[in-house]
């Protein structure tokens, strides 16, 4: 009658007007912001992954670990775990800490004051960038079981290995850096390999790199784009087949991005970049052709502006 169709109106208006897909998720600080991605994605986990919020170089390589440990990845600083750090661990109800990164990164008092927590705790951290990318990784397959794939990113480039995290640890791989132009620092991690992800053109990972990779009977797909948006969204088009949900991370700033892949694994949904102020190309181009329902923005106003964000929420409607 006329009165249920003026309320059938009056809801649906309402309805436009307030039910909003696109999500930020947000903290004061980019540790805090991953304490908030953390409460997003997990009522409770068994482990938490511990990386440091002020070098990016060990962090990047957790997504893998991520996915496979169903873990959150929390940033810490240098000089101690912060009250809602403890607080966010004991929410979780973790009785193991994965620390991600040497000791300079991550001082060895971390691992303590986490041991004083109850914590059973392990560190994957090596010499240098490349042999933590090979810890990592081993810990991955040990997990996984899986010994004939490895994905290979160049250690200098560090939005191309967190756009792959959730993907790599779907795969059941870690993320391998070389330095674009030799696979020596990682040789010792390839030998049951026989097919590799290569992320990056050849002015990333250079044409030595598959020659080499091809010496040894490994096949070699490469995934890139002009820019780390564009190879961010080939990784999404490669691995993601019309995600119902994206998430959406700066594209210059890596620190929101890190904890993102745990939430990328809740929701199988890719990561996509931009820039704080202004929705990047590749990353519109995305989601007009894929048209997702939901999407989530790590980060505070200075890491994405609103107006990107209601640029992104108009174009899932």
């Amino acid at each position: 009658d006329a009165l249920g169709n003026v309320t059938e109106e009056t809801v649906i208006i309402t309805r436009s007007e307030t039910t909003e897909s696109t999500h930020r998720i947000e903290g004061a600080t980019r540790y805090l912001t991953s304490i908030e991605v953390s409460r997003k994605a997990f009522k409770n986990s068994d482990w938490v992954i511990i990386v440091s919020g002020e070098s990016a170089t060990d962090s990047l390589l957790a997504g893998p670990l991520s996915v496979r440990l169903q873990a959150p990845i929390l940033l810490t600083k240098k000089d101690g775990l912060t009250n809602d750090l403890v607080n966010e661990i004991k929410r979780l109800g973790a009785s193991n800490a994965m620390i991600v990164g040497g000791n300079l990164p991550i001082p060895e008092q971390i691992a303590k004051d986490l041991e004083a927590l109850g914590l059973k705790t392990e560190r994957l951290g090596g010499k240098d960038r490349f042999e933590t990318s090979v810890l990592v990784d081993a810990k991955v397959r040990e997990i996984s079981r899986v010994y004939d794939k490895a994905v290979i990113a160049n250690a200098y480039t560090v939005f191309d290995a967190l756009s792959m995290g959730s993907s790599a640890g779907k795969m059941g791989v870690g993320i391998l850096l070389n330095d674009g132009k030799s696979i020596s620092h990682i040789e010792s991690a390839l030998t049951s390999v026989d097919s590799v992800v290569l992320l990056g053109g050849k002015l990333v990972e250079a044409k030595s790199v598959e020659d080499m990779l091809e010496n040894k009977n490994i096949k070699v797909e490469r995934i890139f784009g002009a820019t780390r948006y564009e190879t961010a969204a080939a990784i999404a088009n490669r691995f993601y087949d019309n995600p119902s949900t994206v998430i959406l991370s700066n594209g210059v700033k890596p620190y929101d991005a890190l904890s993102g892949t745990s939430l990328a694994t809740k929701y199988d949904a890719p990561l996509l970049l931009t820039s704080a102020d202004m929705l990047n190309d590749a990353t519109r181009d995305y989601l007009m052709a894929n048209s997702p329902k939901t999407a989530y923005v790590l980060g505070g106003e200075l890491a994405i502006k609103e107006s990107v964000k209601v640029e992104i929420e108009n174009l899932l409607q």
